[in-house]
């Protein structure tokens, strides 16, 4: 996805060095950490069968008695003399690197000196670079979900509904300032860009998964869940994110889980109003996910889709299970019923020297497209201190 242009694009791969330390951040196969191409390239073989492609250097080494000592960890075993071989090369390269037990870090190479990378620096070469011109072609690629390149599409052409682009539209606001500094305008840059906030929140408690649209097993009918693959991975992630931090965790996809089904409308805020009976549909067979998710521990909210004109909210066992709200046109909704989109804030602590800290509070709320844009089901889904209310 991006915008086709005459001029030369800055080539952002190609300009990134990975420097290794423990190597938790830095893709074995995918970075060119160990010579001047990734190992992909090198060992497409080994590639082709290793079933842990996204891997990481830190998990294919034990570090003991101040050294790295490598092993192949992918479920395939290496049991052809060449695949021996092509091991044995790659490991010979391997073991020139020195492995030590500090953060990963990127190089940003331009035509004068390799420096650190940072945002900003990438960030002030665009701005003095001139290759975006007003004619904007964009690429589909189908090789990522849908709703990836839609969103990319609207990156590229601003009509995200920040502040700044509502106030465009001539739409009423109280204030147009960015909620984490209450001091610029809201925008696309601002918050993607320059807030390191987003990036942090994104690496902390964010889950995306894909719970599919139609069961994949012949003898199973229905709707798709969430498989046993995703859940490890799932409870791998969780695992590694709970090392680093205890911030509370939120979890995405489409079709409902069964436990929707475990709430009544004098245990959740919002409307049921899908004609079904039961009115959600989930799987006709239970997964098991959100008995991992509360094995977990870190993820407090759920989100979803799938039925339309349902729109509430409730807590099970310590989770709240959330609907995101019938939002678009071109799918079915209710005559007299607004379409709406389920908003969620998640504010992070001010420190005294004025940096961000951990996570203090996630609220949510329903903006209907009436308008006049209006804020309905006000809820608090998880804070620090348990008092807290909207």
């Amino acid at each position: 996805m991006g915008r086709l242009s005459p001029n030369q694009p800055i080539k952002v791969q190609e300009r990134l060095t990975p420097i290794i330390g423990r190597g938790d951040k830095i893709s074995f196969w995918l970075d060119n950490w160990a010579a001047e191409v990734p190992l992909r390239v090198l060992f497409p073989n080994l590639f082709a069968i290793e079933t842990e492609k996204q891997c990481k250097v830190m998990d294919r080494y034990t570090y003991n008695q101040g050294k790295a000592v490598w092993f192949w960890g992918s479920n395939h075993t290496i049991s052809s003399n060449d695949l021996a071989i092509e091991w044995g090369e790659c490991l010979s390269l391997i073991e020139k690197v020195n492995i030590q037990l500090k953060d990963d870090n990127w190089q940003w190479k331009t035509d004068a000196v390799a420096e650190n990378f940072t945002v900003s620096k990438l960030r002030s070469e665009l701005d003095h670079n001139d290759t975006l011109n007003e004619t904007r072609v964009i690429k589909w690629l189908h090789w990522i979900p849908k709703k990836v390149n839609c969103f990319l599409w609207r990156v590229v052409l601003d009509r995200l509904a920040t502040k700044e682009a509502l106030q465009l539209r001539n739409i009423p606001l109280t204030s147009n300032s960015c909620p984490f500094c209450n001091i610029a305008v809201e925008s696309f840059s601002k918050n993607v860009i320059y807030v390191s906030t987003s990036f942090l929140a994104y690496h902390e408690f964010y889950s995306f998964l894909d719970s599919g649209d139609y069961s994949t097993v012949p003898a199973i009918p229905g709707y798709g869940w969430i498989k046993p693959s995703q859940q490890f991975w799932f409870q791998q992630t969780s695992m590694k994110l709970q090392r680093k931090s205890k911030a509370p965790g939120l979890a995405y996809f489409h079709i409902p889980l069964p436990e929707y089904s475990s709430f009544d409308s004098s245990s959740y805020t919002g409307v049921e109003l899908e004609p079904g009976n039961p009115p959600i549909s989930s799987a006709s067979v239970n997964s098991g996910f959100f008995t991992t998710l509360v094995g977990a521990g870190d993820v407090k909210a759920v989100f979803v889709g799938h039925d339309h004109i349902n729109d509430f909210c409730g807590e099970l066992t310590g989770i709240n299970l959330c609907y995101a709200g019938g939002f678009g046109y071109h799918a079915y909704g209710k005559a007299g019923w607004s379409r709406r989109s389920r908003v969620v804030v998640a504010s992070l602590e001010k420190k005294s020297n004025g940096s961000w800290g951990a996570v203090e509070f996630i609220k949510t709320y329903k903006r209907l497209d009436d308008g006049n844009l209006t804020v309905i089901d006000n809820q608090v889904l998880w804070t620090k201190t348990p008092s807290m209310k909207w």
